[in-house]
């Protein structure tokens, strides 16, 4: 067998060590990406969950609030206010700050380009303070959404490394305190209900009626109490839309400065349940300053709700269009 020259030697050894070097970089590969997810595995803020969670901060450019508990229930604080918390959207939220993981570091150190690269500069970041019953604090400044579903840019407590972390908290932390709040005005059902007293002097939508619900053979129907004109006949449907748009209404703020002296109700609803309860809401003009058109109070409540013009007609309809076509 011919032993190779000098020139076939240096490529066979050439070869040799390229390959040694692709296998040597590929060990090195896996082996830093798998050091990377056993980290991105790891729990950022430790032993947080709904009974040890006590309070949350928000911060932006704009406004601040704070999230609080107190015994199982949750309120939203802004200027001064206490409002209703919505407990499943902050049990959610709570949830997803306990998975998250800790990420890896995509970018050492603070500039201004990195800032406006990942969401960090002054018109998009949020700060928020995470407070525990173990009187633990973490502080998180949230970035833009990662590149991936799901992922996101964030610092953490007084480091200045961005880490990219594994999870929707960019996207999913509310800039608005009273997307927080619980805005449905009344916590019942639609089969509960006995009756509903609709009385409305609302300009374009003055009205004066009552909705009867039946329950014949476990099923439950609608009717108007007194019919409508001469040749015309309800919709069952039309009236049970009323009936769900107003037993899931939701405001679409909280009335957060002045109160209800001096006003005049431009409308009430009075709907009955079938054990006899009831709920009772009364509707007012806004103020001028009022980001909204009316308020709305329910029963003895201290929160005073403000709505659109558009919420207030999508959920009160006029007797005369309950009729069928």
């Amino acid at each position: 067998m011919k032993k190779p020259d000098r020139n076939g030697l240096i490529k066979i050894l050439s070869i040799a060590v390229v390959i040694q070097l692709v296998l040597i970089f590929l060990v090195n590969f896996f082996s830093t990406n798998r050091i990377k997810d056993m980290k991105a595995d790891v729990a950022l803020i430790k032993n947080l969950d709904e009974k040890t969670f006590k309070s949350l901060e928000i911060k932006d450019k704009i406004d601040s609030f704070s999230i609080s508990k107190d015994g199982d229930k949750y309120f939203v604080n802004f200027k001064n206010n206490k409002y209703p918390g919505d407990t499943d959207l902050i049990k959610n939220y709570v949830t997803s700050l306990a998975d998250m993981n800790s990420g890896v570091v995509v970018y050492k150190g603070k500039d201004n380009s990195s800032d406006k690269t990942y969401g960090f500069d002054e018109d998009n970041y949020q700060d928020i303070t995470i407070k525990t019953n173990k009187n633990k604090e973490y502080k998180i400044t949230i970035g833009n959404p990662g590149p991936d579903r799901g992922t996101s840019y964030i610092y953490f407590n007084k480091e200045k490394n961005i880490r990219l972390v594994k999870s929707d908290i960019a996207s999913k932390t509310a800039h608005l305190f009273y997307e927080w709040g619980d805005r449905k005005l009344i916590q019942n059902k639609v089969e509960n209900v006995k009756s509903i007293k609709i009385k409305s002097n609302i300009q374009d939508m003055v009205d004066d009626y009552e909705i009867i619900g039946s329950d014949k053979d476990g099923k439950i129907t609608f009717s108007l109490n007194g019919g409508l004109a001469a040749g015309k006949v309800a919709d069952e449907l039309k009236i049970r839309g009323v009936v769900n748009a107003l037993i899931n209404l939701k405001s679409d703020s909280f009335k957060t400065e002045g109160g209800l002296d001096g006003k005049e109700t431009v409308g009430e609803i009075l709907v009955t349940y079938k054990d006899n309860t009831s709920s009772n809401l009364k509707i007012y003009k806004a103020d001028p300053t009022d980001i909204g058109n009316y308020i709305v109070t329910a029963d003895k409540s201290t929160v005073i709700y403000l709505f659109h013009e558009d919420t207030v007609k999508s959920a009160i309809k006029l007797k005369k269009d309950l009729a069928k076509e």
